[in-house]
């Protein structure tokens, strides 16, 4: 497993090899069937792991929310909804949904 730290460079050396897999499972995916063995990969690897223990995602990806997500996350901030999108993301119109900016408060 990689630590946290090493993510980005090891990231950067796939870059390559990523791009013409996303590509290949974009022209030859079921894309409802891929989605459900994403999930049941993603929750297989996360069961065990508590993601406030390191919040590298939050600090060096620009994460999105959904509308039905905010909720959740705001809870457990203890704020509303809508001072959660006020103080930690900006709606993107493009893909109409809320970002976390590249700049401003980390999420942690």
């Amino acid at each position: 497993m990689l630590k946290p730290s090493e993510v980005k460079k090891a990231a950067k050396m796939m870059e390559a090899d990523n791009f013409r897999f996303r590509s290949f499972l974009k022209n030859h995916a079921d894309e409802e069937e891929l989605d459900k063995q994403f999930l049941a990969l993603h929750n297989e690897l996360f069961a065990d792991y508590d993601c406030r223990s390191c919040r590298n995602c939050c600090k060096m990806y620009k994460g999105t929310f959904q509308e039905e997500e905010l909720e959740k996350a705001a809870g457990y901030m203890k704020l509303t909804a809508d001072q959660f999108k006020e103080f930690f993301l900006e709606f993107d119109q493009r893909e109409y949904n809320y970002k976390k900016p590249s700049t401003g408060p980390v999420i942690s």
